[in-house]
This record gives C-alpha cells, sequence and structure tokens, in this order.
C-alpha cells in the first residue's frame, strides 16, 4: 500500500491506526514512551485522527499497556538472548524496534493488517 492512500479498513482492523497513533501522539507530547517508528507511520499516514484525539481514555490505555509490555518484554529477552518471537494480532505494533535481544521477530495477522503494516 502507498502511505499516502487512505488505508481501506474497518472494524477490528482499523482499531490498530488508532493504537499507534496514541504511541506517536504520546512520543511528541509528553515522552511517557518513545516510539519514533510511530511517529514515522502515522507521519506517512493518510487518516482522520480527529477522534482518537479526543479519546483521553483510549490513550492513556494504550500508553499504559505500551509500558508494562515493554517491560515485560524486555525482561523476558534479557533472560533469554536470541529468543524467537512471535506476535500474534500484531497490528501497527512497534515493540520490534524498541527491544533487544532476540533473534528473529515475527509480525502475524489479518491480510488487511499485513497489506498496510
Amino acid at each position: 500500500m502507498d502511505m499516502n492512500e487512505k488505508p481501506k479498513l474497518s472494524g477490528v482492523p482499523e482499531t490498530m491506526l488508532q493504537t499507534v497513533y496514541a504511541r506517536a501522539k504520546e512520543t511528541k507530547t509528553r515522552g511517557a514512551i518513545k516510539d519514533t517508528k510511530a511517529v514515522e507511520i502515522i507521519d506517512k499516514i493518510n487518516y482522520d485522527f480527529s477522534l482518537a484525539d479526543k479519546d483521553s481514555a483510549m490513550h492513556s490505555g494504550v500508553v499504559a499497556r505500551t509500558i508494562v509490555l515493554d517491560k515485560l518484554a524486555n525482561k523476558y529477552l534479557a533472560k533469554n538472548k536470541g529468543a524467537v518471537v512471535v506476535n500474534i494480532a500484531c497490528g501497527l505494533d512497534t515493540r520490534c524496534y524498541r527491544m533487544n535481544g532476540y533473534s528473529h521477530w515475527y509480525n502475524l495477522d489479518l491480510p488487511e493488517t499485513i497489506a498496510v503494516r
């Protein structure tokens, strides 16, 4: 998919845009997380994020979940150097760009999600 093209998504696959946007917005504002890949993705996607801007509960939930899961993944990878990670229902998850210590990282999702990815 050309990143200037508007993604053709609805339902569950469309929610991945909201979560990557929340991580990018947090990176650009308060900085509780640093997800430069999310910023890069959002800067390239043609999508109206005005509803996401109004949903502070969703934003806070995504940020909290990102902090917790990043800590858990880092802890696991520190103890299991060279692990293979399989991220099921990955959406536009960018965790692999924030982690070290894995040998392979596989992101799996629905075909329409992978087409955007």
